[in-house]
């Protein structure tokens, strides 16, 4: 009978756990950020001096970012050119949903750009589409104030000094494969090829030494997604400290997760 009652009680254990997971997982990875705090006594998760550092990697639905809103500086979120239609989508490629994926323009009217601040991975950018770009994100701007409430991480060169002359808030990816294969000389002479008006380089960060000896004096947005910094923060602590290191993406696990 006691084997019995034993055996019930870790079913239902196991149930209730997977019933909560996201929930439980959520608490355990907040409360491990919250421990990063720079400053003594009540600090908030938001205002504090390093933790507005901690932005979270791919909210690319309405429904995720409403479970984490409030509880972040920053999110970023995957966003996709159609050359066809001119306008963006947001999804990390591939799609693999029925239907059709997400506009950005709905995305952005639900969240409040006043009180938290977006990055926007915007992957392929073709040149020849530069001038309908900028003219979407100025529509998107009239309309949602993104201008200076969001980093947009561009991978073209010339497209992201374009954008970023035109006002808005620029990231230049750096590949990972120019800072593995490219020698100094490559690298000093895409810098120089940098407009001044570009505010971030950005990688993952095992390559942040390489940003910070390459394109010294440019501050940096990151990302550190392993679930092991949870259990050894030792990596994020390094990078909030970083004064160099403006934001520091992590991998928050909630449901709508994609």
């Amino acid at each position: 009978m006691r084997k019995k009652i034993i055996i019930a009680a870790l079913v239902i254990l196991v149930i209730f756990g997977f019933q909560y997971r996201y929930e439980l997982l959520f608490r355990f990875q907040y409360a491990r950020l919250k421990g990063l705090a720079c400053q003594t006594g009540e600090a908030d998760f938001i205002n504090d001096s390093c933790l507005n550092k901690i932005w979270v990697h791919r909210v690319n639905s309405d429904e995720r970012f409403e479970l984490l809103k409030g509880k972040f500086a920053g999110y970023e979120s995957d966003v996709v050119w159609d050359s066809l239609k001119h306008k963006f989508s947001v999804f990390h490629p591939p799609f693999r949903n029925k239907g059709f994926p997400p506009k950005l323009d709905g995305f952005l009217s639900k969240v409040n750009t006043d009180s938290c601040q977006l990055w926007l991975d915007m992957r392929e950018t073709p040149p020849g589409d530069t001038i309908a770009i900028l003219q979407e994100l100025n529509r998107l701007d009239s309309a949602h104030a993104i201008k200076m409430n969001a980093i947009i991480e561009v991978y073209d060169p010339a497209v992201a000094n374009y954008l970023a002359e035109h006002g808005f808030w620029i990231s230049m990816h750096i590949l990972n494969k120019t800072l593995e294969v490219s020698g100094p000389e490559a690298l000093n002479a895409l810098r120089l090829q940098m407009s001044p008006r570009i505010s971030f380089v950005s990688q993952e960060d095992k390559y942040v030494p390489k940003l910070k000896q390459y394109f010294p004096g440019i501050d940096i947005i990151t990302w550190s997604t392993a679930f092991s910094n949870y259990f050894n923060r030792g990596e994020l602590k390094a990078l909030v400290a970083d004064s160099q290191v403006k934001v520091v993406l992590v991998n928050v696990k909630s449901k709508h997760y994609r």
